[in-house]
Order: structure tokens, then sequence, then C-alpha cells
């Protein structure tokens, strides 16, 4: 496959970075923004919160689903098209949900807002790969880190300052203008990733790879409600054997399969598609438990419990560009390391928050491990990038996306379970300490939250061993 030539000039650097960097700010501040709207959505279209909640969760399963396809589809039509169409399909839905009828439309609408999702974020970090050379991707790279980490710092305040003097319609109207700017920008100046000549692709694989990556996903949003054991949940782990079993058998009987084995005999991409899968989960589940913790048993109200949370993404902003652009000079594997090691150690020093203090030693902690995150996600996405085969470029971009959004899905739901996993059914979960909290009801809580954390920081440390181990990244 033949791609055009990148940029010439540093006018057009800016306004292609402002392309690329838009769609994933506003695909995490969308998220913070809808989360914080949940219960106040509930009152104002009389529906319980299960219901409300798949606004939310409809845009988060459609965008994992969907980005192994959208990563085809860029390889086949050009990744720069893909992107644009995609930023272009998230300004129109954002619209879209602002005239929705009632609930279900707002549903669908935000369903579209995730397909626009997936085709911007399977392509972006391919996108600049192509056009940025290997010097000075880390740099950028840590700029999409940073603007992520923006978007989940801002989603919760500007979604409750807007839903509370505005209306919920006002979330997304708001967002329209500055996505229409960003997909113009974005036709104008984003012109990498043309194929010159159609290329073979396997999109029955990715079908199959999108199946199994649809019932994972099934799997950490439904096992918290369902349980581990019950009918339901064996079928889902049934389903996902089964996928996994035919995408295996397929990818051995094709000739240039989706899920190429080259994928797996890389030691740089082996260890850094499962460093962008488990730092995430890692992170999310630390955050989860760490926001339960401080609402229970240190008694903080939801505003300041989530003041505090917010030092983890503001951290996670400032640290990622300066670290992307370490990653440049010094090689990525040195810094993956150290950031693994800084997110291992704060989960660890989580323990030393107790029962009735510690808010000010959690906010620390809690961006630390901002910090690390940081430290790991552009020098990793340097590392993956820079190794991938020319031909592969597409699809290692695409699952290096899909590995942070399953993380953060996987994180959450076992960041609940652990936190959980010493509470007596009988009790309900840890949100009991709220209104009948009994000293050992607080100490099987505080043993769940120190597991959480325990558990999470001993994954870090075990990643940055395995990076040490495995990885000799020289910078290519």
């Amino acid at each position: 496959m033949k791609h055009s030539a990148a940029i010439h000039d540093r006018p057009s650097s800016a306004l292609l970075l402002a392309g690329l960097l838009t769609g994933p700010f506003f695909s995490m501040l969308s998220i913070g923004i809808v989360n914080v709207a949940l219960p106040s959505l509930a009152v104002l279209f009389g529906e319980d919160v299960d219901t409300v909640q798949w606004v939310s969760l409809g845009y988060l399963m459609t965008i994992p689903l969907l980005i192994p396809l959208m990563g085809i589809a860029g390889g086949r039509f050009g990744h720069d098209t893909v992107h644009n169409i995609g930023l272009m399909l998230f300004a129109a839905a954002s619209l879209m949900i602002v005239f929705s009828p009632g609930l279900a439309w707002m549903t669908v609408f935000r369903i579209l807002q995730g397909v626009g999702a997936s085709m911007f974020q399977a392509n972006n970090m391919t996108l600049i790969s192509l056009a940025f050379p290997p010097d000075k991707r880390g740099r950028v790279l840590g700029m999409l880190s940073g603007s992520v980490g923006l978007g989940s710092l801002l989603g919760p305040s500007v979604g409750g300052v807007l839903i509370e003097w505005f209306s919920w319609q006002a979330m997304f109207f708001l967002q329209v203008p500055f996505l229409a700017l960003a997909a113009g920008i974005a036709q104008r100046y984003i012109r990498v990733g043309r194929p010159g000549q159609a290329a073979k692709v396997d999109v029955f694989g990715a079908i199959l790879f999108s199946a199994l990556v649809g019932v994972v996903m099934l799997i950490a949003s439904f096992i918290r409600q369902w349980g581990w054991g019950t009918a339901g949940m064996i079928l889902l782990y049934a389903g996902a054997a089964a996928l996994l079993a035919i995408n295996w058998s397929w990818s051995r009987r094709r000739e240039k399969p989706y899920l190429d084995p080259r994928l797996l005999t890389i030691s740089a991409l082996r260890t850094g598609l499962l460093v962008s899968l488990l730092s995430f989960a890692a992170a999310l589940a630390v955050q989860v438990s760490a926001s339960f913790h401080l609402q229970t048993l240190l008694g903080l109200n939801p505003t300041t419990a989530g003041l505090l949370m917010s030092a983890y993404p503001l951290l996670l902003a400032v640290s990622g560009p300066v670290c992307g652009s370490l990653s440049d000079r010094y090689g990525s594997e040195k810094v993956i390391i150290a950031g693994l090691a800084t997110m291992g150690t704060a989960s660890f020093l989580m323990l030393a928050v107790g029962s009735g203090s510690g808010a000010a030693i959690a906010t620390a902690l809690l961006g630390l491990l901002g910090f690390g995150m940081g430290m790991v996600t552009s020098p990793n996405y340097r590392m993956v990038m820079n190794h991938a085969p020319a031909d592969l470029t597409g699809t290692v971009g695409s699952m290096a996306a899909l590995g942070r959004t399953i993380g953060m899905a996987v994180g959450t739901t076992a960041g609940f379970l652990l936190m959980n996993i010493w509470i007596p059914s009988e009790w309900g979960d840890v949100t009991g300490i709220l209104t009948n909290g009994t000293r050992e009801m607080e100490r099987l809580a505080l043993t769940g939250f120190n597991t959480t954390y325990m558990v999470m920081g001993l994954i870090c440390m075990l990643l940055s061993l395995s990076v040490w181990l495995s990885v000799k990244d020289r910078g290519r």
C-alpha cells in the first residue's frame, strides 16, 4: 500500500494536529458530560437509571465493537478519509441528539456518535505515524494522550454546569460548532494515509474479531448485574471461548489474516499491546475503588470527591506530551518502565488511605497515578507504531486504540468486583456503608479497597518487569 506525503510546513502541521486531536478530546469530554448527567436525565425522562444508562453504555460498547472494522476501512479507503468522515458523523450525531424527541432516539443518536468515534479512534494513531517521522511521534502521541486526559478532566465539571444552569440539550449543542470546525480543518489538511492501490483485506476476520470484542464487552458490562455463575454469564463465557477458537482457526488458514501471527512474534508489539490493555485496566480499577473509598469511608460528598479525583486526568494531561518527547530522545522502553513502576507505587501507597482520614494522601496518589499513566501511554503508542510492519500499520493502530477502550471497560468492572469481594451478598455492596455502616462492614470495605490497590499495583509492577525483559526499543 502506498501513502501520500504527509505535511510540508508548520502551519499545515499545526492544523493537522488540531484535526487529529479534537475528536479524541470531545469523545472523552462527552463520556464525562453524559455520565454526570445520567441522574438528571432519569428524572427528566421519567425512566429508571438502568434504562437511562444505555445512553452512555450504547456509546461505550459501539466504539470497541467497530474499531477493528474501521481500521480495515481505513486501509481500504484511506485512513484520512475514514477519520474525517468519523468527525463529521460525530458532529452530525451531536446535533441530532439536541433535537431528540425522547430517550430512545437519544440513545440511537448516541450510538451513532459511537460509530463516528470508532472511525477516528481506529485511524488517528496510524495517521500520526504516517504524518510524522519516528523522532517526532512520541511528542505528537503525547499530545494525543494529553487531549484524552484533558477531555476526561473537563467532562464531569462541564456536564454538571451545563445541566444545572441550562438544559441537557446544551451539553451536546455547544460541542457542534467546535466539531464542525475540526471536521472542516481535517478535511482540508489531513491528507495522509491515502491508499495508492487497494490491498486485500481480511474483512471476515475483522468481523470475527469484532464479534469476540463484542462478547467480551458484554461480559464486562453485565457481570456485576448478573453475577459470575448465572446461566446468562455462562453462555457469554462459552460464546467468547467459541469465538476465540474460531478466530484462531480462521487466522491459521488465511494467507493474510486480520489477526496476523506477526503481531505475536515481535516482542515490542506483543508487549506494547498488552501494556495498552492492562495499564488502562489498572488505572480505571484504582480510580473506581478510590471514588467509593472517598465517599464511603472518608465521608466526602460526590462533588468534593469528583474534584479530588480530577488530580488523575490533570496530571495525565500534563505528563503525556512531556514524556512523549522524552521517549523520542531516550527511547520508549525506559520511560514506559518508569511509568508503570510509578503507577504500581501509587497503587500500593493507596493502602495508606484509611477509614477516617487520608483525603489529601489519596488526592496526591491519584495525581501520581495519572502522571505515571502519562509516562506510559504516549511512549507505548510510539513503541507500538514504530515496530509495526508497514503493511500492518492500520491494524496495529486500531488494536492499540482497542486495547485502551477494552482496558477501561475491564478495569471499571474489575474495580467494582474487587472492592466488594469481601462483603457478603446479603449485605449488598460498599454503598451500604452510607446508610447502615457498621464497624465490621467498614472493615470489610477497606479490605476490598486495599485488595483492588494491591492487585492493580502488582499488575503494573509485573508489566514493568515484562517490558524490561522483553523490549529493547532503540528509538526505531
